[in-house]
């Protein structure tokens, strides 16, 4: 049962990050910039947190978003 419980110890670490600039250039008119990162992966389980998260900061490929949105407000 021990050997069975090593067998399914995982550690799973994942960092997300967000940059939103909101611009209104008239009023009820605005563009959003958006700029989202994140990682994910599995870790060692014998590695400690700090280990881990370093790992999953400075060594794990990320996935890149940028979005443009823009409103436009018809006035009469």
């Amino acid at each position: 049962m021990v050997k069975l419980m090593k067998m399914l110890d995982f550690s799973f670490t994942q960092l997300q990050t967000n940059l939103v600039v909101r611009w209104e250039y008239i009023p009820g008119s605005e563009l959003f910039l958006v700029w989202a990162r994140g990682s994910s992966g599995l870790q060692n389980v014998n590695d400690s947190l700090t280990e881990s998260i370093s790992r999953q900061v400075f060594d794990a490929p990320a996935q890149d978003t940028f979005l443009i949105k823009a409103t436009y407000r018809f006035v009469r």
